[in-house]
Formats: C-alpha cells, sequence, structure tokens
C-alpha cells in the first residue's frame, strides 16, 4: 500500500464527485465575500470545484496523470506542491483581482504538477536530449501562459462557454511547482 496514489486518489475522487454537484460547488468555490466573512476554506476547496462536468473533465484528467507521476516521485512534496499551489493561487486571486467574485477550477494545480513532475525528469536525467526536451516543455507551457494573457484567449480549450482565461493562476501554479520541485 506505500505506493498507492493516495493524494492522486484523494483529489480526483474529490474534483469529480463536486463536478455533479453544483450545491456542494457552491459552498467550496473562492466566494470573494463569503472569503472575507472568514469562510478560508475555500482559498483550498475551490480548485476543486467547476462549473460543469465539462469544464471538470480535462483538469481532472491531468490532476490524475500529473499527480500520479509526481506522488510516485515523492508524495510529500506531491502533498506540499497541491496544497502550496491551491493556497497560493487563491491568495494572488484575492489580492490582484479584486473584481473577480467567485473562481473555480483546478488547471492552475494542475500547472504545478507539471511543473513538478518536469523537475522530477531534469533531476533524474542526465542525458542531454531529454533534458533539453523537459526545458522545452517548460518554456513552452511559459509561452502558453504568456499567449493566454496577452490575447485573453485559452490556447487549449473553449472559452465560449463563459470560462474566462485566468493565466495568472496558471502562472503562480507553474512557479510554485518549480519552486516545490528544485527546494522542496
Amino acid at each position: 500500500m506505500q505506493h498507492f496514489p493516495f493524494i492522486t486518489s484523494i483529489g480526483m475522487l474529490a474534483a469529480t464527485a463536486l463536478a455533479f454537484s453544483q450545491r456542494a460547488s457552491q459552498w467550496l468555490q473562492f466566494d470573494r465575500s463569503a472569503i472575507s466573512r472568514g469562510q478560508v476554506w475555500r482559498l483550498l476547496t475551490c480548485h476543486f470545484t467547476h462549473w460543469s462536468p465539462a469544464h471538470a473533465f480535462w483538469s481532472i484528467l491531468a490532476f490524475l496523470i500529473l499527480a500520479a507521476i509526481c506522488e510516485a516521485q515523492n508524495r510529500r512534496r506531491t502533498a506540499i506542491v497541491i496544497v502550496g499551489s491551491a493556497i497560493a493561487i487563491s491568495l494572488a486571486i484575492f489580492v490582484f483581482r479584486p473584481s473577480l467574485l467567485f473562481y473555480r477550477g483546478l488547471s492552475g494545480v494542475d500547472s504545478a504538477l507539471y511543473a513538478l513532475a518536469a523537475i522530477h525528469l531534469l533531476r533524474a536525467n542526465t542525458d542531454w536530449l531529454m533534458r533539453m526536451a523537459v526545458v522545452g516543455g517548460l518554456l513552452g507551457f511559459a509561452g502558453k501562459i504568456f499567449y493566454e494573457a496577452h490575447t485573453g484567449q485559452l490556447l487549449f480549450a473553449d472559452s465560449g462557454g463563459g470560462l474566462v482565461p485566468l493565466p495568472a493562476a496558471h502562472a503562480v501554479g507553474f512557479a510554485i511547482g518549480i519552486f516545490g520541485g528544485k527546494y522542496g
């Protein structure tokens, strides 16, 4: 049981269950006024809520794959990056996006896990070709964030369903993942 991905499983099950319960999602989403009144758990739980099952699908799939990869390498570091990125993203939204009243989504945490997985690969490989591919992936992800920040459009998802790109969430998550992989 030592190798069973507990963290991955708990996160995936929570996000999947919430994808089908709008009532629970409303109670756990980032809600600026509720957080201001002391409901601070929303800073963490909002990432496991989504606007619809369709919104949740790709985020949960990415979480499942990336968290499992990271957890297999280092369970403690994975847990710290998930919780740390979730809180850092929420605090960044709270402080720097005062007009954003509600937020839901796992993609910022997924960004942290992507960076953490990449750092694991860099640390574990001495093959220069593999290292260059990983660095290329990190630079490509940074380019995706830059594109979304400057165009206001999602690169890999359809924003026609009312989703508003929040590249800052991806950037904060990405930074936490790199930091956690390098120094965690």
